[in-house]
């Protein structure tokens, strides 16, 4: 069981055993404020009588006062330390327990307690005694017993405090996570609940939950409203080129077919654009249908290898494998493919001409892993993460092909695998792209 269970657990059973404590100790209390001297025969012959008695207790035991008061028929009890009477007559189950309990303070007048060897005994003359009795003697009205009611109304008392610490402990977290919810819906992405509740219980790890799911969905909204910002101004670029193209063609109908061709060239552009944007809002939002199955990652590398360097030849530039391990990956082979391809065209397109290209497959501690090292300019510490960021060109050498968007791309589907994708500068120069999948057994 959780932690918040144990709590409530533990405070309810609080509360239900100091109710039932002072419930039992107060109706306890109560039985004992009944004493003897609320049902006895008060008065000067019943206090001679009484002193007569415990004289013969004193010297003479119990069994000779037992003898004494057959022989001259008092109706005086002798409760003994098994709480019984030395006569073994019944008494009111109440006033014997009473006598029996010893009440602390003073005894009330027409009760005695005798010390002797066998223990303490208690002698008084119970109520409703036949007479008679030297003039005097009156049965004293008894004074009004404790209320029952005073316990019960002190356990009920606790019990709704108990409960109602309990129940602000229980509200208290709810109320801020719903004003934490609430603020959300409003659009407040920087609410966190932080330290407004700092206690080691469920509702602790539901507020740190609430707080990382906040920070990834305002980490979301803003990378998506930043994505609508990059897309409006690349798309601007072409349109106007189009836009151009079509008022010389209006202008200047001799230059019609060079119009024409700059603005096929443009709309070639725009589709590659929204097919790259497309790419990439179905691996942010998760739709992939691709089934999953065995792939063997180096025999996929090579392929993509193999191509590439036919790309290469125009650029004057070499593509080399250096090191292939047969690794297997469990994926979709189109998104892994177009990972890869993506990264080894990027570095390709800044290698330098005469530029080497390397490639590496391998295995290292369950990844596996692949290497991409250019000779380009690298880029700057500072841009490093940036540089998976959809539109990014950090470095950019001016070419007109690429949207920025293939390394965002390629950590899409990687993430998707449950990989990584890294970026770092080499000593030497150049970029060092790594990516780590999950590698299963061939």
């Amino acid at each position: 069981m959780g932690r918040l269970f144990r709590k409530c657990f533990l405070a309810t059973w609080v509360t239900l055993i100091l109710a039932g404590a002072i419930t039992f100790f107060g109706m306890r209390i109560y039985r004992l404020a009944e004493s003897p001297g609320e049902h006895v025969v008060q008065g000067p012959g019943a206090a001679f009588e009484l002193d007569m008695a415990a004289s013969v207790l004193r010297h003479s035991g119990p069994e000779a006062l037992a003898l004494a008061l057959n022989e001259i028929g008092s109706p005086m009890l002798v409760i003994g330390p098994d709480g019984r009477d030395i006569r073994g007559r019944s008494a009111d189950a109440g006033l014997q327990s009473a006598a029996a309990d010893k009440p602390e303070g003073p005894l009330p007048d027409g009760v005695l307690q005798v010390m002797t060897k066998k223990g303490e005994h208690t002698l008084f003359i119970p109520a409703g005694s036949p007479p008679p009795y030297p003039d005097g003697d009156r049965l004293l009205p008894p004074p009004p017993p404790p209320s029952p009611w005073e316990p019960l109304a002190a356990a009920f008392l606790a019990s709704v405090l108990l409960s109602a610490l309990l129940a602000w402990y229980l509200a208290r977290p709810v109320k801020e996570l719903s004003g934490a919810f609430s603020a959300m819906a409003e659009g407040r992405l920087d609410t966190r609940l932080g330290d407004a509740m700092p206690r080691g219980d469920e509702f602790a790890d539901l507020g740190h939950s609430f707080d990382r799911m906040a920070e990834k969905l305002q980490t979301l909204i803003l990378a998506q409203r930043r994505l609508l910002h990059d897309v409006s101004h690349e798309l601007r670029s072409p349109l106007g080129r189009l836009q151009v193209a079509l008022g010389i063609a209006r202008r200047d109908p001799s230059r019609a077919d060079s119009a024409l061709e700059r603005m096929e060239l443009e709309v070639e552009r725009l589709s590659a654009l929204i097919g790259e944007i497309l790419s990439l809002a179905r691996l942010n939002s998760g739709v992939e249908n691709e089934p999953a199955e065995r792939i063997d990652l180096g025999e996929l590398v090579e392929g993509i290898v193999h191509d590439a360097r036919f790309e290469a030849c125009g650029r004057d530039c070499a593509v080399r494998l250096e090191e292939l391990a047969r690794v297997h990956v469990h994926g979709r082979p189109r998104l892994l493919s177009r990972a890869l391809e993506n990264v080894i065209r990027n570095g390709l397109r800044f290698s330098p001409s005469g530029g080497e290209l390397s490639v590496q497959v391998g295995f290292c501690d369950g990844w596996s892993v692949v290497r991409v090292c250019d000779q380009g300019p690298g880029i700057p510490e500072q841009d490093m993460e940036a540089v998976f960021e959809p539109f990014a060109r950090g470095r950019d050498t001016g070419e007109a092909d690429g949207f920025g968007l293939g390394l965002a791309i390629a950590r899409g589907a990687v993430e998707l695998h449950g990989g990584a994708i890294e970026a770092a500068n080499q000593e030497k120069g150049g970029l060092r792209v790594e990516i780590r999948l999950p590698s299963v057994a061939p």
